[in-house]
This record gives C-alpha cells, sequence and structure tokens, in this order.
C-alpha cells in the first residue's frame, strides 16, 4: 500500500521504503485495519494452514477475511533520502507557503 500522494515522491527518489520498520494491516476493498506484526502473523498462519499446498486459495482467504476482516498486508515505512536532504526542504517551504496563501497563517 503505497498511499497514492506519496508516489511522486517515491518516483523523484525523495523518499525510499524503509525495510526494517513496516506498518501491517488487514485490508479488503477501502477497508484498512491496521495491527501488530503477531497478528499479521498469526493470520497468514491461519491462511498457509489451510491453503498447505493443495490450491485451496479461496478457501484459506475466506476463513482469513471472515476472522480478520481482510487479508494481512505489510507496508514498508517511508523514509526521507538523505542525498535530496536539501530539494526535500525546499519541497517543504514550497508546501508551506502554499498552504499559506490558500488558508492563510492561523
Amino acid at each position: 500500500m503505497t498511499f497514492t500522494y506519496l508516489k511522486p515522491l517515491y518516483d523523484m527518489d525523495f523518499l525510499a521504503k524503509n525495510e526494517d520498520r513496516c506498518f501491517y494491516y488487514f485490508a479488503l476493498g477501502d477497508f484498512r485495519q491496521f495491527t501488530d506484526k503477531e497478528t499479521y502473523k498469526e493470520a497468514w498462519a491461519l491462511y498457509w494452514s489451510i491453503n498447505d499446498g493443495t490450491g485451496r486459495y479461496d478457501e484459506a482467504a475466506a476463513a482469513v477475511k471472515r476472522k480478520y476482516g481482510g487479508m494481512p498486508r505489510k507496508q514498508a515505512a517511508p523514509e526521507f533520502n538523505a542525498f535530496h536532504s536539501e530539494d526535500i526542504s525546499t519541497l517543504i517551504e514550497l508546501t508551506n507557503k502554499t498552504f499559506e496563501d490558500d488558508y492563510g497563517k492561523n
């Protein structure tokens, strides 16, 4: 789940994915429910206990969705790329100025 508004920052290499810090969540359509790493692992254990190589993908996914409300997902946390710190500072300044111009300083 790369948030759409962050995609241009990844494309310009301003952001990188930090695989050491992750968000864990359950997803189904527009539903998102954040969780912890242990629950994420339990959900996948349930999935693989049903789909034990026999191709019972739909049955396994249905069981996980029933229990947790969606399928388990993991997303690396975004992290600013230090090589672009000057560019990022400029981008933040421009964003703040645009916001202040549009909405005022208060």
